[in-house]
């Protein structure tokens, strides 16, 4: 299985920079110290998203939370004859 590599926020910038000066991804990659195809999903992120830095990590729900929500919002939604599921 492959290893991840991690990529800091300042290869990101030096990447975006050598990019914007009309180097070559391939080029720019090297210099940054990336893998070509790692740079090519940095600057395709920077080019739709605007994005230079990594996401901030998110707090994920548990399966159990999640599931309580799936279920939840299926009782209370209506069914095809449009009333509501539950019984009263």
């Amino acid at each position: 299985m492959r290893e991840y590599t991690k990529v800091t926020n300042e290869q990101r910038s030096l990447l975006i920079e050598l990019l914007e000066n009309n180097i070559t991804i391939k080029t720019a990659a090297r210099q940054a110290g990336l893998k070509y195809e790692n740079a090519k999903r940095i600057y395709r992120v920077y080019t739709v998203e605007g994005r230079r830095t990594k996401k901030a990590k998110r707090k994920r729900r548990g399966r159990a939370q999640q599931h309580a929500t799936v279920e939840d919002s299926a009782s209370e939604s209506p069914n095809a004859s449009g009333q509501s599921s539950l019984k009263s």
